[in-house]
C-alpha cells in the first residue's frame, strides 16, 4: 500500500486524481475571479497537492488527505477561485523548501502562506508554528499559551482544519499522555515527521 491510499477512501491514485481534476481545470470564464494555481509534488511520503496565487501559498496536502476534494470545493464555492493546473514563484519556493525539509537541512519554513477561516482558527496555526523543530505539544498545552484551557476540542478542531501540512505542524500535537492522535493526513504519516525531525534535530 502506499502512503497516498493510507486513510484515503479511493480505491486507488488513479481514483483519487480523476476525482481532483474535476475540480481543478481550465474554467470557461475567469473573469472577476482570482486563480489559483495547482501542482502535483511527490514526496517520501505520497504525493502532495500545492495551490498558490501570485503571493501565497493556500494550500499544501497529501493526496490521500480525508476531505480534500471538500476541501477544495470550499474554496473554489466560498472563495470563488478559479483552480487551475499551473505554478509560479511560489511553487517553486514551497518545493524547494520541501526538499531541503526531507533532506533534513531546514528546519523553518519562509513561504508566504493564506491562512483561512475565523480569528480563533488563525491563533491556533499561529501557535504551531511556534512549535520547535522536533518537540511536541500536547492539545493541553496548546490550550493553556492560548489562554483557553477549556477549548482543548475547539483547538483540536482547528488543528484540523489546517490546510498547510508539515509547514503549520500540526504533525507536532499529540495527545496528553504521549500518543499520537488526530492527524488527518493519516498516523503512519505522522509517527515518519515526529521520527524524522527527532532523529535530525542534532544534526542540524
Amino acid at each position: 500500500m502506499t502512503y497516498t491510499q493510507i486513510d484515503s477512501c479511493y480505491e486507488s491514485d488513479k481514483d483519487l486524481h480523476d476525482s481532483l481534476t474535476k475540480i481543478i481545470s481550465a474554467p470557461e470564464s475567469t473573469q472577476n475571479q482570482q486563480m489559483l494555481y495547482a501542482k502535483w509534488i511527490d514526496s517520501p511520503l505520497g504525493e502532495m497537492l500545492i495551490l498558490t496565487d501570485d503571493t501565497a501559498l493556500h494550500l499544501l496536502e497529501f493526496t490521500g488527505r480525508r476531505g480534500l476534494y471538500t476541501e477544495i470545493t470550499k474554496l473554489k464555492e466560498k472563495y470563488k477561485y478559479a483552480i487551475v493546473p499551473g505554478e509560479n514563484v511560489i511553487t517553486t519556493s514551497i518545493q524547494e523548501e520541501l526538499k531541503s525539509y526531507f533532506d533534513s537541512t531546514l528546519t523553518l519554513f519562509s513561504t508566504q502562506v493564506k491562512f483561512y477561516g475565523s480569528v480563533f482558527q488563525h491563533s491556533v496555526l499561529h501557535t504551531l508554528q511556534t512549535i520547535p523543530y522536533g518537540e511536541t505539544r500536547s492539545y493541553k498545552e496548546q490550550a493553556k499559551i492560548l489562554h483557553k484551557p477549556t477549548a482543548v476540542r475547539a483547538i483540536a478542531r482547528a488543528n484540523g482544519q489546517n490546510q498547510l501540512a508539515i509547514i503549520i505542524p500540526c504533525h507536532r500535537v499529540i495527545g496528553a499522555n504521549g500518543h499520537l492522535t488526530g492527524y488527518v493526513g493519516g498516523l503512519l504519516r505522522k509517527k515518519w515527521l515526529l521520527e524524522h525531525e527527532a532523529r535530525n534535530i542534532t544534526n542540524i
